[in-house]
């Protein structure tokens, strides 16, 4: 099973998405801010993130950047938003996209693709 960092600003989402992920079997770690998102990404290794676009501190694109540009290599991510049309960059690193709230049977397909699948930030 894989650790997964749930990087995102509101309490709930952050406690919601643990408790599914948590009983998937996985390893989560929580980042409310993008002052915590990189602590997290220097302290462990991590196998997948989702994160929110808008979140307090570093940019969207800095954070992105961070998950490429790590000792352990990339790390798969799905960027996450209350708006139903993802990012620009985003889009054009084709990074997997989900509208809030998400649904569990979301959650559960991004789990299985994008562990599976390696590496995901920006191809």
């Amino acid at each position: 099973m894989a650790t997964v960092l749930i990087a995102d600003d509101d309490a709930l989402i952050r406690m919601a998405l643990r408790l599914a992920v948590e009983q998937r079997g996985h390893t989560v770690l929580e980042a409310g801010n993008s002052d915590e998102f990189f602590d997290r990404l220097a302290e462990s290794p991590v196998g997948l993130c989702v994160m929110d676009a808008a979140m307090p501190g570093a940019s969207l694109s800095d954070r992105l950047d961070a998950l490429r540009d790590g000792e352990r290599g990339a790390v798969p991510v799905a960027v996450m938003s209350g708006y139903s049309r993802p990012p620009e960059v985003v889009q054009e690193q084709g990074i997997r996209f989900l509208s809030k709230p998400l649904e569990l049977a979301d959650l559960d397909s991004l789990l299985t693709d994008l562990l599976r699948s390696g590496p995901g930030v920006g191809g």
